[in-house]
C-alpha cells in the first residue's frame, strides 16, 4: 500500500514538473537496488504509471529508460516478464512499438 501511494505522487510530480530537464532528472534516480520509477512500476503492474512515464519523454529518452538495468540486471520489462505483469508488458511493448514504427524524434 505504502508503495502504491509513492507511485501515485511520483507520478504527480513527474505530471507537474514544467520542464523536459526536470522530468529527465527525476525519471533517472535510482532507488533500491537501482530501480528507477519504471522498474518499480512494472514490478507493481502499473500500466497506467508506465505510460504516464514513458509519454512524458521524448523517444530516445523511452528508449534509454526501458533498457535501463537495475543493479542485479534487469530491465523494466525483464522484470513485468518475470512478475508476468502482461499489462505492463503490454504497455511497454506498444510504447516501443511506437518508437520503431515512426523513428526518433
Amino acid at each position: 500500500m505504502a508503495a502504491d501511494k509513492n507511485l501515485v505522487g511520483f507520478v504527480s510530480c513527474l505530471a507537474n514538473a514544467a520542464d523536459p530537464d526536470s522530468r529527465s532528472v527525476f525519471l533517472r534516480e535510482l532507488g533500491k537496488n537501482g530501480d528507477t520509477a519504471l522498474h518499480r512500476a512494472s514490478a507493481g503492474s502499473r500500466p497506467d504509471v508506465i505510460k504516464t512515464i514513458l509519454m512524458s519523454v521524448d523517444q530516445s529518452s523511452r528508449i534509454s529508460l526501458l533498457t535501463a538495468m537495475n543493479d542485479l540486471e534487469n530491465t523494466p520489462i525483464g522484470i513485468a516478464v518475470h512478475k508476468d505483469n502482461m499489462d505492463s508488458l503490454l504497455c511497454m511493448l506498444q510504447l516501443l512499438s511506437d518508437v520503431c514504427k515512426y523513428g526518433l524524434e
